[in-house]
């Protein structure tokens, strides 16, 4: 599993400092490509987070859950990712049995795009197969997946594809 360091996009910002609990603020700033401080912003409005505090999950779903979000100029549209896409589906002895992703599982079945991802109390983010969050967590590859929301940029920010 590659790791990339979710705290890059904390560099020359104001609120940065001192923060504590911000894997929210981290996962919106690296999963829309905006600076912290502008993630800050937006999560200290649209999520009720207060400093040093971390964000309930109720305020998480209610926000993303809406479908589309603006962060700063950025724009994009969060699915959702329901049942098979979060889960794993096994049998065992004739009977199917619906388990929870591992954090592993969920990047080797979604090797391309970009998404939020929930963990029990974390927030982190999946872009292109690489794991984005704080360093040292890569070795915490057996954490489940609790819900997971796919990130598609509107505009100019989404890269287009050319057939010719």
């Amino acid at each position: 599993m590659i790791l990339q360091s979710s705290s890059k996009v904390k560099k020359g910002s104001k609120f940065a400092k001192g923060e504590a609990n911000d894997c929210v603020v981290l996962a919106i700033a690296n999963a829309m490509g905006v600076d912290y401080d502008t993630a800050h912003t937006y999560a200290r409005r649209q999520l009720n987070r207060r400093d040093g505090r971390g964000v309930m999950d109720v305020y998480i779903h209610s926000e993303f859950g809406k479908g589309n979000i603006k962060v700063g100029d950025k724009e994009a549209k969060l699915t959702q990712m329901l049942g098979l896409k979060i889960k794993n589906r096994y049998t065992v002895k004739g009977e199917t049995i619906d388990r929870q992703k591992t954090l592993k599982s969920f990047i080797q079945s979604h090797p391309k795009g970009t998404y939020i991802v929930l963990v029990a109390r974390h927030a982190l983010v999946v872009k292109d197969g690489i794991l984005i969050d704080h360093p040292g967590l890569e070795f915490k590859p057996t954490r489940k997946v609790q819900a997971a929301y796919d990130v598609s940029l509107k505009g100019s920010y989404q890269k287009q594809l050319t057939l010719f």
